[in-house]
């Protein structure tokens, strides 16, 4: 559920800024069900009206809710008969199922003290509606929030200049985010429990093929997509999930993750969702999970690698009489030929794109809760000792040793050799504490404190086990 709270004061226009969005859905031939609180009499702007009337959106029902009375606190006298037939409107919400949008005007003073709507706020919450919209005065948002006991999305200030605008923009890019928080979920999923084992057992070219396997993903995923741009956001999000994963490498498949869909959006966007830019797409895609493994060992190793590989590939093409071939070249043939191989999967997956498979449509309605796990209040403390763990890992250890072994062999000295293994362990500590000290909810926190409502709300999503959203 997208959460949207329309902030204002009284009168500045929060009930005509939910009425021009109800007829907006409804000029889309989109369902739309609540209730629009009218006033009436209002002896000024800055003052509530002499009485509200509940208009409710599908049947047109109008009802007397509430009259002025300087003797009361808050300032008026409700009527009893309206809540009880509002509460049976929001009971059969629940068990006839939520429309596309839900408008609630509005959370007030009175829901803050447990009274008025917040009485049916649970049935509402349980039929799982895609999208509500909830009108509140400003300066409640804090209040409001925990009362429903979960945070608002985003929030628009009905007296923004382009409060409307950015209304329709939620709503129009809430179905892609929701589309990227579902493939970003079956991403991480099959990262966290297929890609896991594979890394566990080390079965070779295991990088290509979930490589290829993420691209797929990622061209099922775009091609729904109204702003296929932000199909990045599928391997972020599979990404994160990974730095929660309980078992497993989790350094190198994150930042795999992580690259290759930064080139698969950048091929996409520079030659447009088409041939040519899924082709390419899926060969960077391809290309990256061949050369990342070489590119992170120059990292933490340094210059001294390109002498060994040289020394070895020298060596190898020797006893093969085969034409000598350096670092460099290596990469380039062996990244070519993984390329080729991922945009071969992606082209035939983009030719069948409208057919989501069977697998795939599963990991979708699941969620990642079956392989992902939050840790909760993780200290520093802590962080440090479990990438510590992370760092005495002989997987981790045995291309390094082997490494430092051709180095000395190919005539270094013995303290150059500890320099390299001081410099592995430093760069992959820090790496390793990174991915360790990552935190769902900060993050989510951090991307709505900057306006990211989109990407939070996917990431969200993600987490949530038994989603009805229907996903293809």
């Amino acid at each position: 559920m997208l959460l949207v709270g329309v902030t204002g004061t009284v009168g500045s226009g929060k009930t005509s800024l939910l009425l021009q969005l109800t007829t907006w859905f409804q000029q889309q031939h989109k369902s739309v069900e609540g209730f629009l609180a009218v006033g009436k009499d209002r002896p000024s702007s800055i003052r509530g009206a002499g009485c509200y009337r509940l208009q409710m959106i599908a049947s047109g029902q109008d009802n007397l809710y509430a009259t002025r009375d300087e003797s009361k606190i808050p300032p008026y006298v409700f009527e009893m008969g309206t809540e009880q037939l509002l509460q049976e409107w929001a009971e059969q919400i629940k068990l006839k199922g939520a429309p596309a949008l839900i408008i609630l005007d509005e959370f007030g003073p009175r829901e803050v003290a447990g009274k008025g709507h917040i009485q049916f706020w649970d049935a509402i919450k349980s039929s799982n509606p895609p999208l509500v919209v909830m009108a509140m005065r400003s300066g409640l948002v804090v209040n409001i929030e925990q009362v429903l006991r979960m945070q608002f999305d985003v929030c628009i200030d009905v007296q923004e200049k382009e409060a409307w605008n950015k209304l329709r923009t939620v709503c129009v890019e809430h179905d892609d985010w929701k589309r990227i928080g579902a493939y970003g979920a079956a991403a991480g999923s099959f990262e966290a429990s297929v890609g896991a084992m594979l890394h566990t057992a080390q079965v070779p070219f295991r990088g290509i093929a979930l490589s290829s396997v993420q691209s797929m993903v990622m061209t099922y995923a775009g091609d729904g997509l109204g702003t296929r741009s932000k199909v990045v956001w599928v391997p972020f999000i599979a990404a994160g999930m990974k730095a929660l994963s309980p078992s497993g490498n989790r350094l190198n498949p994150m930042l795999a993750i992580g690259v290759q869909g930064i080139l698969f959006t950048c091929a996409t966007t520079v030659f447009g969702w088409n041939i040519a830019g899924i082709i390419l797409a899926g060969f960077l895609v391809g290309a990256w999970a061949a050369a990342q493994g070489v590119l992170l060992q120059l990292l933490f190793v340094g210059g001294d690698l390109v002498h060994v590989y040289d020394i070895v590939l020298q060596w190898i093409a020797r006893f093969l009489h085969l034409p000598p071939l350096g670092l460099i070249g290596l990469l380039v043939v062996w990244s070519s030929i993984a390329g080729i191989f991922s945009s071969v999967v992606t082209f035939y997956t983009y030719t069948r794109r409208h057919r989501v498979p069977a697998r795939l449509q599963r990991l979708l309605s699941q969620g990642a809760t079956m392989f992902v796990r939050e840790e909760s209040k993780r200290s520093w403390k802590i962080i440090i000792s479990k990438s510590f763990h992370d760092l005495t890992r002989p997987f981790f250890w045995i291309p390094i040793v082997i490494l430092i072994v051709l180095i000395l062999v190919s005539g270094s000295s013995l303290e150059s050799a500890f320099w390299i293994a001081v410099r592995v362990s430093t760069i992959a500590m820090v790496f390793f504490s990174l991915a360790r000290a990552f935190d769902p909810q900060s993050f989510l926190n951090w991307l709505r404190k900057r306006g990211y409502w989109g990407p939070a709300y996917a990431f969200r999503l993600a987490f949530l086990p038994n989603r009805k959203d229907n996903i293809s």
